[in-house]
This record gives C-alpha cells, sequence and structure tokens, in this order.
C-alpha cells in the first residue's frame, strides 16, 4: 500500500494517489503478479477559466495483473474503472459532469505488438452545460476492440452505442494506416429508428412547425462507412424518414471545404407535410389587395445567395413521385452540379399531369453579382389538374405545352424582377379558359342589339358553365426589364377567333391587356344558338389594373357601333347602287366615296336649274359622306 499527494509548482493543481496490491516477482522469468489491485487517483486542476477547471475520482481495480517476462504477454484480468464525480469547469458552472463505470479485460502481447480489449462496456450518466440542450443524458457503449501495431492497423467489433435516443451500431469498424498521419477507418454502421422530433427536443432545437404534424416520427439508416481526418462516406447507405426511403451513396469528400456528394435513389416523398402549414384566411373573410407596403416589402426580401454560394455540392437524386406545392410529379431526376466558388447548375426532369417537365437553372457570381438563367420546357402537360393542384384553382384546361427562356440578377426580389428578360410561349388545344362564359357575353350583346332594334331579347340562362371552349389557344410574349409585352396572343374555338396584345408588369403587378374575339359568321356559339347579328363583330374586352386582381371591362358600344356602321354602310350602298360584295373588296371604299360624289353634283345642278349639260367631273370627296338621317 502506498499513498502519495502531488502538488504542482503554482498550487493550482493537487492529486492524491492512493496504491494496494499484493506483489508477486520471478526474478528469473521477469514475471509480475499484482493481486487485488486497487489505483486511486483524486484531484482538482484550477484553470485559468473556469471552464478550464477539472476535479474528479478515478479508482482503478483488478482482480489479478498479471505478466509474464519470457512470453513478453499482459494478462489484466477484468478491470474496473469508476468514475466519481468527473467534472470540467467550475463547480458552479460545470461543463461537463460524468459518473459511471468502465470494465474491459486487457490482453497484450508486446513482443508481436497485439493489443486487444474484451468485453468493454461503459456506463456513464452525463451532465452540465456542454451537453445538447443542457440536459442530463445517459451514455452505453458495449464493444470489444484489438490493434496489431506491426501491421498498423485497429479493429472495433460488435459496437453498440446508445445516446440521446440514439442506438448506434457495427458489427465491424477497421482501422488501417494506424501509426501514420492519415489513418483510414472502414465498416458498416447502422443507426436504429429513432424519433427525429424526440432528438430535436433532446438536442434543445425547437421542433419546427409542419403541415403534418405526424411527420418526423421516425428515421434510420444503415451503409458502409469509410472515412479519414479529410472525409467521409456512405455506400450501400439505406435511409427511411416516414414514409420514404432512399438508397445510394453520400459523401463529404472534403470536410474543410463541407464539398458534398450524393448518388440517391428512392420511392416516394410528400414534401408538402413538412413544409410550415399555410395560413388560413378568417371565416367570411375576403381576400384584400396587395398595399404599397407588401409590394415594398416583397421587393425587399433578400434571396438566399450566401447559403447558394457556400453550397458545394455534386450529385443525383432520383424519386418515383414527389409532391411539392400541390403539384405531384412522377419519374423525378434531380441533377446537382454547385463547386464551390463557381456556377451553380439544377437540372430538374420528371413526368408532370401526362407529359414531361425539364428545367435547367443556373446560377453565376452568387456572392458578388448573381445570375439566374432558367429554362423549362414542358410538354403535352394537361393543364388542369396542374393548375388545380398548384393553384386550387383549374382557370385553364387543355393539353399542351409551355416554353421558358429566362434570365435576371440581383439579391432581391425587386431587383429579380426588374432584371427579368427573356422568352415566354405556350400552346394549349381542345381546353377552356375558365372563370367566364364569352359565348353568353357575346348573345348577351345580341339581345341588346335585338332591344334597339325593337325586339324582345332572350331568357338569360344561369345554368350555363362558367367557362369558353377553345379548340386551339397559344401566344408568346418578351420580357423587358421586367415587363412582358406581348401581340401574339390567339385562340380559336366554333364561336370565336381571339387575338390580343398588351403588358404585364412583375414589378409594378399591374395589367393592361386588351383581348379581341370576333364571332364567326357561319358557327353555332357556345350554347348551340345562332349568331348571326353580331356575326364578324370585334368585341374589345380590357385587362387593367392589379396584376392578381384585374379589372375587366368589355367595351359594348364599339361593338355595336360596328354593326349599326355596317348596317348603314349596307343601306347607303344599296341606295347608291353598290353592291355590299364590292364594298369589301379592295377599293369598295374608294367606289363608295365616287359614287356618293356623283350624285351630290346631280343633285346640285338640279336646285340651280341646271340639266342640260354635263357638268365638269367633281373630284373625289376627301372624306366618306356621312349618311342623311332617316
Amino acid at each position: 500500500e502506498a499513498s502519495l499527494r502531488l502538488l504542482s509548482g503554482s498550487a493550482k493543481a493537487q492529486a492524491d494517489l492512493a496504491f494496494a496490491s499484493t506483489l508477486s516477482f520471478d526474478a528469473a522469468t521477469g514475471s509480475v503478479l499484482l493481486e487485488d489491485l486497487k489505483l486511486t487517483l483524486a484531484g482538482e486542476r484550477a484553470g485559468v477559466m473556469p471552464a478550464q477547471g477539472l476535479a474528479g475520482k478515478l479508482q482503478l481495480e483488478s482482480p489479478g495483473l498479471r505478466y509474464d517476462g519470457a512470453s513478453r504477454k499482459l494478462d489484466s484480468g477484468l478491470l474496473s474503472l469508476d468514475i466519481d464525480g468527473l467534472r470540467s469547469g467550475s463547480a458552479e458552472q460545470p461543463k461537463l459532469l460524468a459518473k459511471g463505470k468502465l470494465q474491459a479485460h486487457l490482453l497484450a502481447d508486446l513482443a508481436q505488438r497485439r493489443h486487444e480489449l474484451q468485453g468493454i462496456e461503459l456506463a456513464l450518466d452525463l451532465g452540465g452545460s456542454a451537453l445538447p440542450g443542457g440536459k442530463a443524458q445517459s451514455l452505453k457503449l458495449q464493444a470489444g476492440a484489438s490493434a496489431d501495431l506491426a501491421a498498423d492497423s485497429a479493429r472495433l467489433s460488435a459496437l453498440k452505442l446508445e445516446f440521446a435516443g440514439l442506438k448506434l451500431s457495427a458489427n465491424q469498424l477497421l482501422v488501417d494506416k494506424l501509426l501514420g498521419e492519415q489513418p483510414e477507418l472502414s465498416g458498416d454502421l447502422a443507426l436504429a429508428a429513432f424519433s427525429p422530433r424526440s432528438l430535436l427536443d433532446v438536442l434543445g432545437i425547437a421542433v419546427p412547425v409542419t403541415a403534418d404534424p405526424k411527420v418526423l416520427a421516425t428515421a434510420s439508416f444503415s451503409g458502409q462507412l469509410s472515412a479519414t481526418p479529410k472525409s467521409l462516406a456512405l455506400s450501400g447507405l439505406t435511409l427511411k424518414l416516414d414514409d420514404t426511403s432512399l438508397r445510394g451513396d453520400f459523401a463529404l469528400r472534403d470536410l474543410a471545404s463541407r464539398q458534398l456528394a450524393f448518388n440517391l435513389k428512392g420511392d416516394s416523398l410528400d414534401a408538402d407535410r413538412y413544409l410550415p402549414p399555410k395560413a388560413k384566411p378568417a371565416t367570411g373573410e375576403a381576400a384584400k389587395p396587395a398595399t404599397p407596403a407588401d409590394k415594398a416589402k416583397l421587393n425587399a426580401t433578400e434571396l438566399p445567395v450566401q447559403a447558394l454560394d457556400q453550397l458545394n455540392a455534386d450529385g443525383t437524386l432520383e424519386l418515383a413521385k414527389l409532391k411539392v406545392q400541390g403539384v405531384t410529379l412522377s419519374d423525378v431526376r434531380l441533377r446537382l452540379a454547385s463547386p464551390g466558388g463557381g456556377l451553380k447548375r439544377q437540372q430538374l426532369s420528371a413526368g408532370l399531369y401526362g407529359g414531361r417537365a425539364d428545367i435547367a437553372l443556373d446560377v453565376s457570381n452568387p456572392a458578388s453579382k448573381p445570375g439566374y438563367a432558367l429554362k423549362t420546357k414542358l410538354a403535352g402537360i394537361n393543364a388542369g389538374p396542374l393548375l388545380k393542384d398548384f393553384l386550387g384553382k383549374d382557370y385553364v384546361s387543355g393539353k399542351g405545352s409551355v416554353d421558358l427562356d429566362l434570365h435576371s440578377g440581383g439579391r432581391t426580389v425587386g431587383e429579380l424582377r426588374k432584371a427579368l428578360n427573356g422568352d415566354v410561349a405556350f400552346n394549349f388545344v381542345d381546353g377552356a379558359v375558365k372563370g367566364f362564359n364569352l359565348g353568353k357575353i357575346i348573345r348577351d350583346g345580341q339581345n341588346l342589339l335585338a332591344v334597339g332594334k325593337g325586339g324582345v331579347a332572350a331568357a338569360a340562362s344561369s345554368s350555363e358553365p362558367q367557362a369558353t371552349d377553345f379548340a386551339e389557344l397559344r401566344g408568346a410574349g418578351k420580357f423587358v426589364n421586367g415587363v412582358l409585352k406581348s401581340d401574339q396572343l390567339s385562340a380559336k374555338n366554333p364561336l370565336i377567333r381571339l387575338e390580343g396584345a398588351g403588358e404585364i408588369d412583375l414589378v409594378g403587378e399591374t395589367i393592361n391587356y386588351l383581348a379581341k374575339p370576333t364571332l364567326v359568321g357561319t358557327a353555332k356559339g357556345q350554347g348551340g344558338k345562332e349568331m348571326t347579328d353580331l356575326a364578324g363583330v370585334v368585341i374589345p374586352i380590357r385587362l387593367s389594373g392589379n396584376l392578381y386582381q384585374p379589372k375587366v371591362a368589355i367595351d359594348w358600344q364599339t361593338a355595336l357601333s360596328q354593326k349599326a356602321t355596317e348596317q348603314l354602310r349596307g343601306k347607303l350602298g344599296a341606295a347608291l347602287g353598290v353592291s355590299p360584295d364590292a364594298l369589301q373588296q379592295q377599293g369598295g371604299q374608294d367606289l363608295l366615296k365616287q359614287k356618293a360624289s356623283e350624285e351630290l353634283n346631280k343633285g346640285l345642278l338640279k336646285l340651280f336649274g341646271g340639266g342640260k349639260k354635263n357638268p365638269p367631273p367633281a373630284e373625289p370627296a376627301p372624306t366618306e359622306p356621312v349618311p342623311p338621317k332617316s
């Protein structure tokens, strides 16, 4: 038995060391036997800062530690280390507190440089501010370990680790180049099913509010681990989160630069379940248009360019099914090429409502002067179900395509809008524009015309669908500094031919668009009724004001005045002996003016008693004569 007190020169550290055992020594062989070994160390070290303080008590016991001098082998027996009140930091503000026991059986072959720890068991109760959330935790570890220093390798087997509700296991982990500067770790690793919600709570991290409160209920993973001091990789990875499963490879190629690489394939993911719930307006509350303050706030919103600049990733994610923002995609393939400090490129291809979507987004110079380039091609898309899922209402139905080729730049939403330039085009067939019935609107105009002529208006039907069918709907436009300018809108259906032109200002959130539907002369309109009174008449429809709540004005006065002018022209042409067909041909208007001038000259001659001699030819009238009032 022996005891010893150790003091540092500055008296900032002291320790008491006690040793007790029965010692046997064989001088001939150099063998040593220590029976009932007990080694106790208790002390305290004060630090310059409270967090640097260290105190506690360690007690090592063994029923018999034997060293064979001839074979140079050591057998420790069952070693037991009691950890009693081990503390870092000050007593008032401990950074870490530990209490528990470590047990193992050491076998060492000093001649062959092979060492083994059998039956490692560690159980600790932990506390202190260094723990996640400052909450007390328990740690349990079971494993076997061995090292072959001659082969420069080590092995950890049958690992079981439990901490903070997590259960990590490994059948075998190998370390090569153990004594070198770059040791290499490899082996299998598995994390048993756990609750991410519970883990976040243990870590002191607020659990995010999700649209579906049942998500983040369970997760697990397994795979083959390989790691060095500079990198980490998991191959043959199986990752599960709630109802979603992913398989593939994942790696941090460089820990310092956080260079990420992945190649994952999964079944289905409903991303909407993990997003924050959408705010619901109060019952009976009408949607309010955005105020100037709302627009200014949106335009001032910073884009996540800093986080994008730090992204350093290269990989592919494939999903059989993905739902995001209400839109369901199939056979999804996301390709990400985002090197640190370089061009960030994202490419998405997927099946989308009966068709295909191909989207490519490039972001350049996100740290200094971010620029964006977007190319989107939607082909064979069923617009109705897509808009229904994305916007909650199918404003347009039909099958067709959309092409976008846009570029912009800026660090805020407002800058992005102002710098938006590029081309947009769409083409849909066999569909309908929801929200208004153009056929009914034109029939209402026909009723107005009938009443104006002394007739009786037809009874209006309130059961007609609020939609306008089309056989083809196409359009194209160009963004110029945030303003979409288009004069290429056209639509066709059995009732009308439609053309349109105008502007949509994304920055000011305004629209100024003029649509010009023309009634087909020989067709029956939507609803099955013949419409001859308005045949060929252009009915101007103006959309103006707020982009999201535009005003719609139909210029019936202009439309009806067109019909009245045509009727008057027809009567005047008949009176002057000019056929209606002739008036529609090239030169018909000049002929009408000429006939009107001739008749006017004849009348003047009669008024002043002439008629014997032919008057000189009259100059053509400079303008179309106004018909006399009947």
